[in-house]
Formats: structure tokens, sequence, C-alpha cells
């Protein structure tokens, strides 16, 4: 149910809910181009090679163990 005044605007109890939507919707943007914008990950699957890359470029190494049948 929607409460307007005379001059046609929204009554003051209907203005919070519409500036939570406007944040929210607001985020969700802001979020939505944050991830589009991160870049791919290359995964290495020569364990040397993958040593020598980050010791090259300084970052650490992240292994995945797994059981693969």
């Amino acid at each position: 149910m929607q409460f307007e005044t005379a001059t046609g605007r929204l009554a003051a109890g209907r203005r919070p809910a519409i500036s939570f939507m406007a944040a929210h919707l607001t985020l969700m943007a802001t979020c939505a181009i944050g991830l589009a914008q991160e870049p791919e990950i290359e995964w290495i699957n020569n364990y040397p090679a993958a040593i020598a890359r980050a010791e090259a470029t300084g970052k650490p190494l992240f292994l995945e163990f797994r059981c693969v049948p």
C-alpha cells in the first residue's frame, strides 16, 4: 500500500525504504564492476616452473592437494 501526501510525494514512512533500496542497488552495482575487473588466475601445473615464477615475482606459492582417481 502506497501513501501519498497532498503534494503527490510519498509519505515519510516510505522514504527510508526507498533510500535503502537505492543504497543496496548502488552497492550491488559497485561489487559487480569490481568483480568484472579482477584479473584471470593463471594456474601452473608444473611444480618447478611454479617455484621459479614465485621466486621471480616475489609472490607466495599456492599449492592445492587433491585426490584424483
